[in-house]
């Protein structure tokens, strides 16, 4: 049995780690295991996942490492933050990045095809089997709200008359929604994933806005995928991941600024969810085939 750790996230919840503990605890092959910190997962593991992140090469680790790039750096002076990490980062035995472009811009475009896979991101497979409910809200948004400049769009949602929850809600986002009473607004902090969907569910509509600038708009959207999957109807504005992703799917998304500026779009226009199906998180995974990755890093070090 290989003894796979995982680390929780200190500030984010990680789909990941759900996912692949699910994947695999229907393995005979592979045993998961979440820890709470990177020395508690070396001292019970055979190999450690590590979502990067900084893991510098003078850090001790006895496990062998596969080091996932789930997202290019962010703020300021982010390629520079690629270049650091690629070479101040520990070296794994194998490697996992979200795309293709994730790979290019942390430059490891030289990796033997051996010691990586490519794997985005998906939703639960037990949406599949959500029944919808009976709706409380027109709009959900879940995501983080200051810094990515979704603010304007919600406060005109609310202008209209629609009804909004946002889930993820900082303490400031708070305080900056305060300001203004809406008695239509609904806010939440950071919840469980289970606890976020099954108020999204109460939802007719989505409310997806991701900044169209680098790294964002060529990364997956995992709350989109989980819009879709539940069935709402999403609003999106453009960039080039959502349009890939519409395409691929076959559904068809409201433009955010067209709705805003004619709010009766939202009842002619013809929602389509498309087929999600590839993207629940255990024919991603198949599809990565992660499972063979751990298998080699596991045996090179076992003949080693």
């Amino acid at each position: 049995m290989i003894k796979v750790g995982l680390i929780r996230g200190e500030k984010s919840f990680l789909p990941e780690n759900e996912a692949y503990f699910n994947y695999f605890s229907n393995t005979a092959e592979i045993e998961v295991k979440i820890f709470n910190s990177m020395e508690d997962a070396d001292q019970e593991s055979d190999i450690i996942i590590y979502y990067c992140g900084f893991f510098p090469f003078w850090k001790k680790c006895q496990s062998k490492l596969i080091m996932e790039y789930h997202s290019a750096s962010t703020t300021r002076f982010p390629k520079l933050k690629n270049l650091l990490k690629r070479f101040l980062n520990r070296r794994g035995e194998g490697y996992i990045f979200l795309n293709q472009r994730v790979m290019d811009e942390f430059y490891f475009g030289g990796l033997p095809q051996d010691k990586y896979t490519l794997r985005g991101m998906g939703y639960p497979n037990y949406l599949n089997e959500v029944q919808r409910s009976t709706k409380k809200y027109d709009f959900v948004y879940m995501g983080t709200v200051g810094g990515r400049k979704v603010e304007p769009y919600i406060k005109q949602l609310l202008d209209f008359g629609f009804s909004v929850v946002v889930i993820g809600c900082s303490n400031s986002d708070i305080k900056s929604f305060e300001e203004i009473e809406y008695p239509k607004l609904s806010l939440f902090p950071k919840l469980s994933q289970v606890d976020a969907l099954n108020i999204a569910k109460q939802c007719d509509f989505a409310l997806n806005y991701t900044p169209d600038c680098y790294p964002y708009n060529f990364q997956d959207s995992t709350k989109l995928i989980e819009y879709v999957a539940l069935g709402l109807k999403v609003v999106t504005n453009r960039y080039y991941w959502v349009n890939s992703f519409e395409l691929e799917i076959n559904a068809s998304f409201l433009d955010l600024d067209k709705f805003i500026n004619d709010k009766s779009l939202i009842r002619s226009f013809q929602f389509d969810q498309g087929d999600i199906s590839k993207y629940t998180w255990s024919n991603v995974i198949d599809k990565s085939a992660i499972c063979e990755l751990i298998k080699r890093v596991y045996n090179e070090n076992s003949n080693s």
